[in-house]
């Protein structure tokens, strides 16, 4: 009986080992995969961030170009040169 039970205890002992194995070799295959999408996740975020800065700029750009056109466009040398023209206009048709 002796014989049995330690033969048991050999065999679940045996089985235990080969379970940790298969635990430890999962968690290394989670670990390596982990690593894989940090290093992914860091380039992508890397990624946004300038794309990110490069929007910012081209939209500061176009702001101030808008800015700029707003200036002209209401900037009183522009309105006098629309009331000429819109005397010269209805004097041409007068």
């Amino acid at each position: 009986m002796r014989s049995r039970l330690e033969g048991s205890l050999n065999d679940t002992f045996r089985a235990s080992e080969t379970a940790v194995g298969d635990v430890e070799a999962d968690l290394a295959r989670a670990l390596a995969r982990n690593e894989h999408l940090s290093e992914r996740c860091d380039e992508a975020e890397h990624r946004l961030v300038e794309l990110l800065k490069a929007l910012i700029a081209a939209t500061q750009a176009e702001s101030a170009r808008i800015a700029l056109l707003i200036d002209t466009v209401q900037s009183s040398r522009v309105w006098r040169l629309k009331r000429r023209l819109a005397g010269l206009l209805g004097r041409g048709r007068g």
